[in-house]
């Protein structure tokens, strides 16, 4: 059984030292008021006081004990009200300590919020009734909430600035995903950000997160590739088939030539010392794989997440009705790229309305449970291979549908599709002669 203290987190010195500081000077709110409000408070009494000096004060007026009691103060309560704010005058020993006093409140409001959710937990955790998985994420959640307030807020002109000086800086605009059409469009992956990639089953959007994840990881970003579908070893064979342009066939039956031989020996040497973390448990709910991402990136960094694919995310309610579960998976999803500040790119199934239809091109709304997902996207990325409905069009023929770009304009772009190597690639592609060398000293195969 859990020992819980019978006493949360406080210290009423801060509480009322910050009251007191901001009734000498009510200039100091501005500093102060965004990094802590009244509801932070432990004593409710000295919140309430401290909320009604930001409220005269935003609006103009001047804030002292006499305006403050009258606002706060109800009939017969005025003694009370009084010796505590003469309380709070007394505990003040400058003026110059105010931001100093509501950093240790916020503080402790964060423990006894930390302490709050550890009891709920373990409260949860011994009813029977209730979902472990459930129960995880709602512990997570509420982590996250807390998590979120340390936060403090920026005035806009620094964010002003800072564009301004990026002008005049060669910065990336984001994580370049290997395809010059689709970051030329896109602007690469941005952190912070959800990215949808769908398409019907069979049509490639697994092999397209490959091709990307090499890419990136080869430009030293660690990568985590939560794969809900496939094995890691199913994963290995694709990778060593992109990277070698090994007929993934001949790999999958074990039956190579000398030649190909070799180009495994080479592919393996470079896929194996890629930072790519490959997570292939199943049934993860999105709290446990907000946890994995958070632990790589606080002990090596993270550059990008993928998840595949979306509707095998478990839920953390299987009682919810579906629309619900996917609806909080969605939001779960956009929360962890925000608060890991990386961009996150998440598989997902078409339905079958575009295969009934004669134009055979997928649309936003054929997303299965496509109401949240589409909403918490900021970009939606359907694949379309013509060839797939019809065996008389060139097969290698593939669009990428950027029907969703929260950060700028929709549009189609073209890629090439080579089956037998798992390989996408820009759709004017130079001869392999003229092949550039990445980073690492290779072939930029991918």
């Amino acid at each position: 059984m859990v020992d819980f203290p019978d006493t949360p987190e406080s210290n009423i010195n801060a509480e009322k030292s910050l009251l007191g500081c901001v009734l000498l000077n009510s200039d100091v709110l501005d500093t102060v008021y965004p990094l802590v409000k009244g509801t932070q408070f432990h004593l409710v009494d000295l919140g309430k006081a401290y909320d009604a000096a930001w409220e005269i004060h935003n609006g103009g007026g001047k804030v002292d004990a006499t305006i403050v009691l009258e606002k706060v103060a109800k009939d017969g309560e005025q003694e009370a009200w009084t010796n505590l704010l003469l309380d709070a005058f007394e505990s003040v020993s400058h003026v110059a300590h105010c931001e100093y006093h509501a950093r240790i409140v916020a503080e402790n409001w964060q423990r006894r919020q930390i302490y709050y959710a550890a009891s709920e937990i373990a409260n949860s955790s011994r009813d029977r009734t209730s979902e472990v998985a459930e129960i995880i994420q709602r512990g997570t959640d509420q982590l996250g909430l807390i998590l979120q307030t340390k936060q403090a807020t920026r005035p806009l002109i620094d964010e002003i600035t800072e564009k301004l000086n990026s002008f005049d800086a060669e910065v990336e605009t984001g994580i370049k995903t290997g395809f010059s059409d689709i970051d030329a469009k896109v602007l690469g992956l941005r952190p912070g950000t959800v990215t949808i990639l769908a398409a019907r089953p069979s049509c490639g959007k697994t092999a397209l997160a490959c091709n990307m994840i090499l890419k990136v990881a080869a430009a030293g970003l660690v990568v985590l590739f939560i794969s809900l579908e496939q094995s890691r070893q199913e994963l290995v064979d694709r990778f060593l088939s992109m990277r070698g342009r090994i007929d993934h066939e001949h790999i999958l039956q074990q039956k190579l030539n000398d030649g190909e031989r070799s180009d495994l020996v080479d592919a393996a040497r470079v896929v194996s010392s890629l930072p790519i973390e490959v997570d292939d448990s199943p049934e993860q709910t999105m709290s446990e794989i907000h946890a994995k991402a958070r632990m790589i990136q606080s002990r090596k960094g993270l550059g990008l997440v993928v998840i595949d694919y979306l509707q095998l995310v478990q839920p953390a309610d299987k009682r919810a009705p579906r629309e619900q579960q996917v609806a909080s998976i969605s939001r779960s999803m956009k929360a962890m790229a925000k608060l890991l500040h990386v961009p996150v790119i998440s598989l997902a199934q078409l339905n079958r309305e575009s295969e009934k239809r004669e134009d055979k091109k997928p649309r936003i709304s054929d997303l299965r449970e496509s109401g949240a997902v589409e909403q918490d996207a900021d970009l939606v990325w359907l694949l379309y291979r013509p060839g797939q409905s019809d065996k008389t069009i060139d097969q290698s023929l593939t669009t990428l549908i950027v029907a969703k770009n929260r950060s700028g304009q929709t549009c189609e772009v073209e890629l090439n599709w080579d089956g037998s190597y798992m390989l996408f690639s820009d759709a004017i592609k130079a001869h392999p002669e003229q092949e550039e060398m990445d980073t690492n000293g290779y072939f930029s195969r991918f």
